[in-house]
């Protein structure tokens, strides 16, 4: 760490190392493009039952320390995002964090690992974006609040949140609210997937190359489509455009503040 900024993404459930590489990509790709993503790979169970293993034990466990306050022994990949929020304060680099479905759980773990066994607080978290998160996200408000971290802006800790209607994990599992898009034919219709979630500010309706050509099917000569587009429009609502000529995404994470009545609120006002 060099004492500037960095991004930690921690993946979901099954995710191997090219899936987690791949979905941090498409959820941050500012960071991505500019060389400062950190992926801590957790990598799938060995199981001689498909899903026992990873879901009926390491996923459950990770859900228990959840509940117990980071006091039980830590995963590897909880450790390492401890290690790494302990040597970003030592060389004062400030922290963005990406935790989708079960990293969720593996940040919101080492946080609590963190305050109530070893008292450290101050860890220069920035920002930390839960999508379809599996953890709960009024406790990780509670917590990067005790950790009291302020910017030299005069800013705390920003938390995040997104998560679909339809969206198993971060609802059921995670108790949390919509705050991703209401999918169509909610609560029992078809949504972007749980591994879908896209962190572009912006989408383009067509694929484009690096210099922003559309790439064209040499068989139709028509430009090809979108696909991550495509879900959005197809399942939530079509992205409207705005004056870079692109499409605003309606489903990016949203801003998790305190209300006039010491609720938790998203930024557009729903209470959680």
């Amino acid at each position: 760490m060099d004492g500037k900024s960095v991004l930690i993404s921690n993946p979901g459930i099954y995710n191997n190392e090219e899936a987690a590489f791949r979905n941090a990509i498409k959820q941050n790709p500012e960071a991505a493009a500019n060389g400062n993503l950190y992926v801590v790979v957790n990598n799938p169970t060995v199981e001689v039952i498909p899903g026992l293993s990873e879901v009926g034990f390491y996923a459950f466990y990770d859900k228990l320390n959840e509940w117990m306050g980071g006091r039980l022994p830590l995963t590897n990949a909880e450790k390492t995002n401890a290690v790494l929020k302990l040597l970003a304060k030592e060389t004062n680099t400030t922290i963005n964090s990406n935790n989708h479905s079960r990293g969720s759980l593996t940040d919101k773990v080492s946080n609590a690992y963190l305050q109530n066994r070893l008292n450290a607080t101050d860890i220069p978290i920035e920002k930390t974006k839960f999508l379809g998160p599996a953890a709960n996200i009024a406790g990780q408000y509670k917590m990067l609040e005790k950790n009291g971290y302020i910017d030299p802006d005069g800013i705390n800790s920003t938390l995040f949140l997104a998560n679909n209607s339809t969206d198993f994990v971060g609802g059921l599992v995670g108790y949390n609210p919509v705050t991703a898009g209401q999918c169509i034919g909610s609560p029992l219709g078809s949504c972007y997937s749980h591994s879908s979630y896209n962190g572009a500010y912006e989408l383009d309706d067509n694929l484009l190359d690096p210099f922003n050509n559309k790439y064209i099917d040499k068989n139709t000569q028509e430009p090809i489509r979108n696909p991550e587009f495509g879900k959005i429009k197809n399942t939530v609502e079509e992205p409207k455009s705005n004056a870079n000529d692109r499409y605003d995404n309606p489903t990016l994470a949203q801003a998790v503040v305190i209300g006039a009545d010491g609720n938790l609120i998203w930024l557009i006002g729903r209470a959680i």
